[in-house]
């Protein structure tokens, strides 16, 4: 598939890229991007009527919950087609905590130095992704380990 750059004048796609995901991908941020800066106006501004903005925003997180299900059951398709085997999915869970753990850790960091933890046993649930606050990372973790 081709497409033009506006900016560069290039009549080709960049090599891994496809055109209908970096679509998806930019619909489901500009939804998501939206509700939030509308939520935000709703509240400063005090209008009322805008839940449909947060059904804006839900699209949006679905949609990215449904490009991570295609792309991450790809790379599970291809592990099976190269002859599933223990050093593969292994591999396969590594990348993936490698690409998670890091913004999740970080975003927990900030959390704790802004809104320090009422019980020290809460530390252990949210590194042990067994609470409800972060959901959409525990979520996303969840769906990558199993």
């Amino acid at each position: 598939m081709e497409y033009k750059s506006f900016i560069s004048g290039t009549s080709s796609l960049p090599a891994g890229r496809n055109f209908g995901l970096d679509l998806f991908r930019v619909i489901a941020e500009f939804s998501v991007l939206l509700a939030h800066f509308m939520i935000w106006v709703a509240y400063a501004y005090q209008i009322e009527g805008m839940d449909f903005m947060m059904l804006i925003g839900a699209t949006g997180l679905q949609f990215f919950f449904v490009m991570s299900g295609f792309l991450i059951g790809g790379m599970l398709l291809d592990i099976t087609n190269k002859g599933a085997s223990i050093s593969r999915w292994a591999e396969f869970t590594t990348r993936r905590m490698l690409r998670v753990l890091p913004p999740y850790l970080v975003w927990l960091l900030v959390l704790w130095v802004f809104y320090p933890p009422e019980h020290p046993s809460s530390v252990l649930r949210f590194l042990t992704f067994t609470q409800n606050l972060a959901w959409a990372s525990v979520e996303e973790q969840w769906f990558s380990v199993s």
